[in-house]
């Protein structure tokens, strides 16, 4: 049994007494203060027990390690999104090439090389160029000239040639100034070429009545 204090007469009166015995005040309960609960307390949080970096202590190497290979995860990660960008010049290029050499060859004939008797800027040198594995033919929309060309000589050279060639029916073609061709050979060396035109008033596919290369020049160096 508590104790309370009287709001008339400031005097102790019993919680369980109806009216104050010192003045009658009545003794309701909205009188008789009630005693301020304690708030709940609540559990203090008990801190997690720090178990990753217990085995980080443990297990040193294995923590290198594993970072490592995270490092080279983002690392990885960074270069192929760099090289799935737009794509470079260089890599259109060879799709281009890719595209070209898929293009079948039709309407293909073997030729040779013109006399060199008649190369005026050949001079002595031409004695050691050989040329072999001479044709035309058809790529898509071009004709294309296949040399291949081998220097015996002691000397690196340079060859200047015509990619020549005679539509069946029609005119001559590569035979210009424009069209001449280069290749560069070491002593020694054997080298392929191939040239691509597209000959003006031609449709594609027409037939080729000659396939003749010709020397335009060979020269030391």
């Amino acid at each position: 049994m508590g104790l309370t204090t009287c709001e008339d007469c400031g005097q102790q009166v019993s919680t369980a007494a109806a009216t104050c015995p010192h003045c009658g005040r009545p003794m309701t309960a909205a009188s008789v203060p009630q005693p301020t609960p304690h708030p709940a307390q609540s559990p203090t949080p008990v801190a997690a027990a720090p178990a990753k970096r217990a085995w980080v202590r443990r297990h040193p190497i294995w923590s290198i390690i594993l970072a490592l290979i995270v490092i080279g995860a983002i690392s990885s990660a960074f270069s192929h999104h760099g090289s799935s960008g737009s794509p470079s010049s260089s890599g259109s290029d060879l799709s281009a090439a890719s595209a070209a050499a898929s293009v079948p060859i039709t309407g293909r004939i073997s030729g040779a090389f013109q006399d060199s008797s008649g190369c005026l800027g050949c001079g002595s040198l031409v004695q050691y160029i050989h040329v072999d594995r001479v044709w035309c033919g058809w790529q898509g929309n071009n004709v294309i000239i296949h040399v291949r060309f081998r220097n015996d000589s002691v000397e690196h050279v340079t060859v200047s040639w015509h990619p020549s060639y005679v539509i069946a029916g029609g005119g001559s073609h590569g035979g210009g100034l424009t069209s001449i061709q280069s290749i560069s050979l070491a002593s020694h060396a054997t080298r392929a070429a191939d040239v691509s035109q597209s000959p003006k008033g031609v449709s594609p596919g027409s037939a080729i009545g000659q396939c003749d290369p010709a020397f335009e020049q060979v020269s030391s160096g």
